[in-house]
């Protein structure tokens, strides 16, 4: 959850600033209170964002409970899959809920009506399925 090349990227120029101190005047100082601000600032970055990925984990464990009826254990089990491997097909959802293909394929089909799955391929055989609200949380 540390990605410090994203921070490196968005101030490139004290990035490369810092480096050439660091050669010509060697400023190690300068440069690890630069890393070190990185590191903070990503830190931060990351609590945020892990927070409102349990928020999530939360909100959609509780519609599972009042929705899912006896399907319900196994709807946690390929939620809790889904924060592992955000893009599935039926088969893998079969094999990480020791479900039949037909119950996996009821189970997904009821995580896309909750709306907590999207089907994007479009076709009606080897569909994938994108848990989007989860992944939308790491694309800032």
């Amino acid at each position: 959850m540390l990605y410090l090349s994203a921070y490196f990227e968005k101030n490139r120029r004290a990035y490369y600033d810092n480096l050439t101190f660091v050669r010509t005047k060697n400023d190690m100082t300068g440069w690890i209170k630069y890393f070190l601000q990185g590191v903070a600032e990503t830190a931060e970055g990351s609590s945020q964002t892990l927070s409102r990925i349990i928020s999530l984990k939360q909100e959609i464990e509780t519609r599972i409970n009042a929705r899912f009826g006896r399907k319900s254990p196994s709807a946690i089990a390929l939620l809790q899959f889904l924060f592992v491997k955000p893009v599935v097909n039926v088969s893998q959802v079969k094999a990480a809920t020791n479900l039949s293909y037909n119950a996996a394929n009821s189970l997904v089909s009821d995580f896309v009506t909750e709306g907590i799955l999207e089907e994007v391929t479009g076709s009606r055989r080897n569909r994938v399925f994108v848990f989007n609200t989860y992944l939308s949380h790491f694309s800032s």
